[in-house]
């Protein structure tokens, strides 16, 4: 009977060892298990952060968007702005420009109204003259031209008279000449 209780007893260790094991086996899995459920917990939260980050950076970059959108609107407004107050400026000058030049157009206008008036009553003078003095003007006129044609027909046969009378004695030098020259040489 002591080997029979040696026996149970040793049974009864090798059953004993046997759960031991198991329980060893079955601790080294949960703890695997735990060490897998730590691991999927540290990356569920490093992916809830990665994802926290990338909410963030969504909201930042839409931000972005619109502070974008809202500085092109005010570029565009004040671009829209110059352009107004450059419009305006170009047509101030335009209608300060016009103005003068008007007022110029308006000076000479008035200036050549004044000229045609001073014209139209010297006109309506000379048509008030009696027709004896233009006539009259008109003979002094005729008898002046006529003393002065007379004149000049004078002073050019005076001048042909001159030219005629020069030439002879150019032609009595010449001869003098060509009968002086060659006795002159002879001696």
């Amino acid at each position: 009977m002591v080997h029979s209780k040696t026996q149970e007893e040793s049974d009864l260790l090798y059953v004993v060892h046997s759960k031991t094991q198991e329980e060893s086996d079955l601790l080294y899995v949960v703890h695997s298990k735990t060490q897998e459920e730590s691991d999927l917990l540290y990356m569920l939260s490093e992916l809830q952060v990665r994802g926290l980050e990338l909410h963030k950076l969504t909201l930042e970059q839409q931000n972005l968007k619109s502070r974008v959108r809202e500085l092109q609107e005010d570029q565009n407004q004040n671009q829209d702005k110059a352009v107004r107050e450059a419009l305006r400026l170009h047509s101030q000058q335009s209608s300060s420009q016009i103005s003068m030049k008007q007022d110029q157009y308006e000076k000479a206008v008035l200036s050549l109204q004044q000229r045609t008036d001073q014209l139209e009553t010297k006109l309506k003078a000379v048509r008030l003259l009696p027709a004896e003095r233009r006539a009259e003007g008109s003979l002094r006129g005729e008898l002046s031209a006529h003393e002065a044609l007379q004149v000049t027909e004078q002073r050019q046969k005076h001048a042909e008279k001159k030219n005629f009378q020069l030439e002879d004695k150019v032609s009595a030098l010449t001869k003098l000449l060509r009968d002086i020259v060659p006795a002159a040489l002879a001696t």
